[in-house]
């Protein structure tokens, strides 16, 4: 691929080591060439007004970082403009002035370890090659989308799974990472008001963020959205978003009632929020019901082992986002792979898929 072809990419960074690392992964790629290097955010204005840039690779902890204010310049100025905003080893604890009043201001965060630098190279070169080609795939679906618009490109499955007479869903769990705000938009967008069931979003994101999350969504979605909270009662009418720094568990009150629970345990999988303890806490607290487990967009496996649970204690029914709209590939890939996967979706078509499975009175698959 020619160099006029590749990605443009800004990286603002003031750390020096880092910024060496972060050239080199962008480098290796193959498919993203770095055009500057800025050290602060006010330089990277600049860089951008002087060059075409596709990505900006940004450090939330930049020095003269402004969260609100630079985020929505940079969307304002700069439309087109991708936003990665990255963390090293702090994606629990931001800094205090990046709160984003709408997370449609970005399009991917980014936790690295910081293990990664300078050892890491070859890792992080895969996380943004995946993202870069997802940027890559979504032009090229733009630049197509009137003559493809009700193609449904969802791989065909096999009916995994047969509906018990009277069994109804009581609980939808949906877990994601990177990649995770844009996908969770475009699903609850697509639920709608009367939905019957209470839904529970385990996302891997800063403590600073969840809250905004939860605002963004809810003035785009007709459900309200909100960050739950220490004996929130988990009910239909609403959905409720795990808040960073916290892993989220269901406990049951006066013998039938679900509330959620707090708590700040280690880190599973190095993130917390973890889908794992979430969905663990569910086979316990909903066992001998049918739940409904839908894995998103994200680097490892997180969400895998809470599935399989559920589907040994209950009833469980597990939808996987796709590849080919995936951000990163690898929670969806990780149910797919173990065979837990009973149906697997185009991103566009999992809001209905969980629809569908909740108002089937005979089977679904």
């Amino acid at each position: 691929m020619g160099s006029a072809n590749k990605i443009k990419v800004l990286i603002v960074e003031a750390v020096n080591n880092y910024k060496r690392v972060l050239r080199e992964a962008v480098e290796g790629t193959q498919i993203g060439q770095v055009e500057h290097i800025a050290s602060n955010v006010s330089l990277a204005f600049e860089r951008l007004r002087q060059n075409q840039i596709d990505v900006v690779l940004l450090d939330m902890h930049s020095p003269d970082m402004n969260g609100k204010i630079t985020l929505s310049q940079l969307r304002s100025l700069h439309p087109e403009l991708v936003i990665i905003l990255f963390s090293i080893d702090n994606l629990g604890q931001v800094n205090k002035s990046v709160k984003v009043s709408d997370l449609s201001e970005l399009d991917y965060i980014l936790n690295l370890s910081r293990e990664y630098f300078p050892n890491g190279i070859e890792k992080i070169s895969d996380l943004l090659q995946n993202m870069f080609t997802q940027i890559m795939t979504t032009q090229s679906i733009m630049s197509t989308s009137f003559t493809n618009k009700h193609e449904n490109t969802s791989p065909a499955v096999k009916p995994l799974y047969r509906k018990k007479s009277n069994e109804r869903v009581s609980l939808v769990v949906i877990a994601s990472s990177t990649g995770g705000p844009t996908a969770l938009e475009t699903i609850c967008k697509g639920i709608s008001a009367d939905f019957p069931i209470p839904i529970i979003i385990v996302q891997h994101m800063p403590a600073e963020f969840t809250k905004d999350l939860a605002n963004s969504l809810s003035k785009k979605c007709v459900l309200p959205v909100v960050e739950a909270k220490e004996g929130d009662l988990i009910a239909a009418g609403k959905i409720m978003i795990a808040p960073g720094g916290y892993h989220l568990t269901v406990g049951v009150m006066d013998g039938h009632n679900k509330v959620v629970q707090l708590d700040t345990s280690p880190p599973i999988h190095s993130v917390r929020p973890s889908a794992d303890v979430t969905l663990k806490s569910v086979a316990n607290a909903y066992e001998g019901e049918l739940v409904v487990c839908v894995i998103l967009t994200g680097m490892g496996s997180d969400g895998k082992l809470g599935v399989e649970e559920i589907k040994q204690k209950g009833s469980g029914y597990c939808i996987a986002q796709s590849e080919r709209t995936c951000v990163v590939y690898g929670m969806p890939k990780s149910v797919v792979e173990a065979g837990l996967a009973d149906r697997i979706e185009d991103l566009e078509s999992i809001s209905a898929c969980i629809q569908e499975v909740v108002a089937s009175k005979d089977e679904y698959r």
